[in-house]
């Protein structure tokens, strides 16, 4: 959270100050906000485009001098992309790895459990392997998904963070916008429009 010290200068014109900074700050977190998620869909994985339609924003006017813009993305697998815990703190993995087990009756595999982790869903990833890889034939197609579900509780799934890079990407925009909307707003309780 970034907060803003103002020294007052002319305290005649001092209860002017929050209606004419809260509309200035609010329509500068605007526009911050919409270039954050502008980035941050430019950063995001494509496939079919649920995660980077999912991004939105909001700005909330919390007081005439406290604003706060959030971006959030709503898709289900978000915390996976991002790479977030149930608190929002970054981790390591999107999805993390972990170990698996095959039951085996007479070498063929009757059953495979996920150790330390979750397998992903099957369905989902049967589709991307037919949309992405290019599969087909529903042996080849359950094969190849197979494979691909066990790499990845093998592996886990690296997070992508396009959320978190254009925050950081952007902090130097967002830092000259609300400098440049204080001395805007400076210059208008100074008299001088």
């Amino acid at each position: 959270m970034s907060q803003l010290t103002i020294t007052v200068k002319r305290f005649d014109r001092l209860k002017e100050f929050p209606e004419i900074a809260g509309p200035a700050f609010n329509d500068t977190m605007t526009v911050g906000v919409e270039r954050w998620i502008g980035d941050a869909q430019v950063n995001s994985p494509v496939d079919r485009g649920f995660f980077r339609s999912s991004l939105d924003g909001q700005v909330d006017q919390i007081s005439p001098l406290q604003i706060v813009g959030r971006v959030f993305a709503s898709a289900q697998h978000a915390p996976i992309i991002e790479g977030v815990d149930e608190q929002g703190n970054e981790t390591q993995f999107g999805r993390r790895p972990g170990g698996y087990t095959m039951l085996r009756d007479k070498g063929r595999v009757l059953k495979v459990i996920a150790v330390g982790t979750k397998f992903p869903p099957v369905g989902a990833v049967r589709a991307w392997v037919q949309r992405v890889l290019g599969v087909s034939g529903e042996k080849q197609i359950a094969r190849v998904a197979f494979a691909v579900s066990l790499k990845i509780v093998r592996e886990g799934i690296r997070p992508r963070r396009p959320l978190g890079t254009a925050l950081r990407s952007n902090a130097a925009f967002l830092q000259r916008i609300f400098d440049d909307a204080a001395n805007r707003i400076a210059r208008q309780l100074e008299g001088a429009r």
